[in-house]
């Protein structure tokens, strides 16, 4: 008898293994990070001593209100162990886990009490064989859910924040619903009927809608995010195609003053006035100094974008000050490089031009191992003041919005400060990444 009393408490931690360790990849699809092979020891160790925990609970009282609320805190503690830097996500995954666990616990019971005719109070809190056929059936289903469920949300958008608080409240409802339920069929010591069995289908089928309508609106918005993205870079593609022709307009007439110049000097070393040609190289010095402004930061890409922004800006009288240094070989794309300075310095001269003292700075350097983009400007306007003045109200805060998809690329960082009259944008990149 003993010895088949310690299968059973085997075949209890072997199942409360499997729903622990299976929550750890759900949960990680959930909040979109994929499972790290060095992080396999910590979890199947964590899960290890969770399912030891939840087996000496269960001894005690194999299933009651205490061992449910314990099941609670042990699943959503365990996911926000690995998952903290998404703690609200984690949390409300965890739930959803363990409805999902519950259901299909309860589904499988009810039917096994409806076909042989035990009532489901037995099955749940006796040692049984009819317990084992539960549980090996209901973890079953559990592992190809969960693995189905991975694989069909694997690579997709995230759930948004704005779903999850009525996503918690109905799970957290449903949960209740369920387990009192439960509790009265334990209470009831009566037979399940077909009933019973409908009932807790549909409640999973209700589970699967919600969490694959959370994810079907997601997509949705990220659709129509990626659509207006798309439609703002374009609209940035074409000013810096009219930003690009006046910059080659500039360098013709540059080249046409400069044959003027040899022209001139040409004549007066004909006559041999040295005085005229040292006084006339001394004029086109000065206008040099005050006309130059082509910037050299030591990648192509940044020296365009920077002193084609610094020429629009300049022209609509806001003061543009660059310090660059940027590494060979940094690793970042250029087509990145281009949509970071490109939105931040199109937004620092939006909001300049309502200045009435205004100034751009651009500083870019290398500290450690990071590339530091540090972009601040003017700002006294109030928030209200300070909206978008875009034609296209709907294109507001796209731009950072693919300032942060960027930066999440190369796991970077990205924040911004408002200081007394100064708004700073600052982005953190790992260098070599490419």
């Amino acid at each position: 008898m003993n010895d088949r009393n310690t299968v059973y408490w085997l075949i209890e931690y072997g199942a409360a293994f499997t729903e622990y360790y299976l929550s750890l990849f759900f949960c990680g699809t959930w909040i979109g990070q994929r499972t790290s092979e060095k992080k396999t020891l910590p979890k199947i160790l964590a899960c290890a001593v969770i399912s030891f925990v939840t087996l000496a609970i269960n001894r005690v009282d194999l299933y009651s209100p205490v061992s449910v609320l314990l099941g609670v805190f042990l699943m959503i503690a365990l996911q926000l162990l690995f998952y903290h830097r998404a703690a609200v996500k984690a949390s409300v995954s965890g739930l959803i886990f363990l409805l999902l666990m519950v259901l299909l616990d309860n589904v499988t019971v009810s039917m096994i009490s409806w076909l042989s005719g035990i009532p489901s109070a037995d099955i749940y809190q006796e040692l049984s064989l009819y317990r084992v056929l539960a549980i090996v059936a209901s973890k079953t289903l559990l592992l190809l859910m969960t693995v189905a469920v991975c694989r069909f949300f694997s690579g997709k958008e995230t759930p948004e924040h704005r779903y999850l608080l009525p996503l918690t409240a109905i799970t957290v409802v449903m949960f209740v619903l369920t387990v009192a339920i439960t509790f009265m069929d334990i209470k009831r010591d009566a037979v399940n009927s077909e009933t019973s069995v409908l009932f807790f289908a549909m409640m999973l089928i209700l589970l699967l809608l919600l969490f694959f309508g959370a994810y079907r609106l997601t997509d949705y918005y990220e659709s129509l995010r990626r659509l207006q993205l798309a439609d703002l870079r374009n609209r940035m593609l074409e000013r810096s195609l009219q930003e690009t022709e006046q910059t080659f307009t500039l360098w013709k007439t540059s080249v046409h003053d400069y044959k003027h110049s040899i022209v001139n000097l040409t004549a007066l070393a004909r006559q041999g006035d040295m005085q005229g040609i040292q006084e006339y190289l001394a004029r086109e010095n000065e206008l040099l100094g005050q006309q130059l402004f082509f910037y050299k930061t030591g990648n192509e890409t940044v020296d365009t974008i920077l002193n084609i922004k610094k020429k629009t800006a300049q022209d609509r009288g806001i003061p543009f000050l660059i310090h660059a240094q940027i590494p060979p070989d940094c690793g970042i794309a250029s087509a990145d490089f281009a949509s970071l300075l490109g939105n931040l310095l199109d937004n620092a001269i939006e909001a300049s031009a309502r200045e009435a003292d205004p100034y751009i700075e651009v500083r870019i350097k290398p500290v450690k191992d990071y590339l530091i983009l540090n972009i601040s400007n003017r700002c006294t306007k109030t928030d209200d003041t300070r909206r978008s003045q875009k034609p296209q109200g709907y294109l507001h805060g796209i731009g950072l919005s693919s300032v942060r998809q960027t930066v999440s690329k190369y796991d970077g960082e990205f924040t911004t400060e408002q200081d007394g009259k100064v708004f700073e944008a600052l982005v953190m990149l790992p260098l070599g990444n490419e």
